[in-house]
């Protein structure tokens, strides 16, 4: 981390206001687009906290991972590890949602389903 790229990371974006303010920011500083790193696990299907882009420093070469927010997911933007480390706690806490919105609407097809039948 430098001051070419970030001090420091956003591990939630609070409000849409806020990423866009990051966004801006983002488009002003000199990281160029980056593929998934080998480190990196694969992806896991219909999950919300995955990645949506690596972006690396050309200062400092600090790759950093950003997961946009949508809906009720607030996204982060954090330094590779910190951001690994960051989608293991959610999926150990259960915090998570893993199927995002397949799992709720599967879950509910299921509900109306059994209800019917009942």
């Amino acid at each position: 981390m430098c001051e070419a790229c970030f001090v420091q990371g956003y591990s939630r974006f609070d409000s849409w206001q806020t990423f866009e303010a990051f966004e801006q920011e983002l488009r002003l500083k000199d990281l160029q687009w980056w593929g998934r790193p080998v480190t990196w696990p694969a992806r896991e299907p219909l999950t919300a906290y995955e990645p949506d882009a690596f972006r690396q420093c050309r200062t400092c070469s600090q790759v950093w991972a950003l997961s946009s927010p949508d809906h009720a997911w607030r996204g982060y933007f954090l330094p590779e590890d910190e951001a690994l480390a960051h989608v293991q706690g959610l999926r150990s806490s259960g915090k998570a949602i893993p199927w995002g919105c397949a799992g709720v609407i599967a879950a509910s097809l299921l509900l109306l389903l059994v209800r019917w039948m009942w």
